[in-house]
């Protein structure tokens, strides 16, 4: 079974959560075929969590509103890699909408959120390096 895991990239300011630039996004997706990269501080570059179909790219529009995230279709029971190595600061499912959870902070402003997951690998203050397997894909409502 095909199901979803919406990847965000937030970048922090001053509280707040705002999205990258698309075109830096964009860009890179189009052009590195899976490796997504940023260039800010110690300049590593992210991965693709997973493999996968994707549904919605950064800035589309899904249901009338402009996608924060990158909706990837994948099969149940993948294994979730983290885009780049960083600290966990959130593994829970509370976030309404979204289902099990986890958020990396990268530094730099920088966090990744991976949503939808069946199983999660990791916990809070764990610290995960890119690629390591932080949680299993599952199932989603929208799919």
């Amino acid at each position: 079974m095909k199901l979803l895991l919406t990847i965000l990239f937030v970048t922090m300011v001053a509280g707040c959560a705002t999205a990258p630039t698309p075109p830096t996004i964009e860009t890179h997706i189009a052009t590195k075929a899976g490796v997504i990269y940023h260039t800010v501080g110690r300049n590593e570059s992210f991965i693709w969590p997973v493999r996968g179909y994707v549904l919605a790219p950064f800035g589309s529009k899904v249901n009338n509103v402009i996608n924060k995230g990158i909706d990837i279709k994948a099969s149940e029971g993948s294994s979730v890699k983290a885009a780049r190595s960083g600290k966990i600061v959130y593994c829970d499912s509370h976030l309404k909408g979204f289902g099990k959870t986890v958020i990396i902070d990268h530094g730099e402003g920088l966090q990744s959120v991976y949503s939808y997951n069946s199983d999660i690998m990791v916990s809070v203050g764990g610290k995960v390096a890119k690629a390591e397997t932080i949680a299993k894909v599952g199932r989603t409502g929208r799919a």
